[in-house]
């Protein structure tokens, strides 16, 4: 194996991020069909103690996860709460996210205010 930044690995109970020391970085943020998530604008979702944050391409966390929900980055920002209330749809194969305080940050994890 040719592990150059960070590897995604899968043990018993879970999907993690390891380093070149085969420290657990991350927890991979799973959807779907236990898809992993995409690169979006140079980060992707990852978990820790149940929360969300985002990694950059070389797996470094560098918005950190404290998020109870988070969508993919578009056009520099991404959509974020602290607080949020998930339920299983009618076909059990999608999930509904409520949130009355959604807010936007940018790549730096700073909240901004958009129009």
């Amino acid at each position: 194996m040719n592990l150059y930044t960070y590897a995604i690995v899968k043990s018993p109970d879970r999907v993690v991020g390891i380093n070149r020391k085969g420290e657990v970085m991350f927890d991979a943020y799973l959807w779907g069909d236990s898809q992993l998530d995409d690169l979006s604008e140079g980060l992707f979702r990852v978990k820790r103690n149940g929360k969300i944050g985002y990694a950059n391409k070389v797996g470094e966390v560098v918005i950190p996860c404290e998020f109870e929900c988070a969508e993919h980055f578009k056009n520099g920002e991404a959509k974020v709460s602290l607080e949020c209330e998930y339920s299983i749809l009618d076909n059990m194969e999608q999930v509904e996210i409520k949130s009355d305080k959604w807010f936007y940050i940018n790549k730096k994890g700073n909240k901004i205010t958009t129009p």
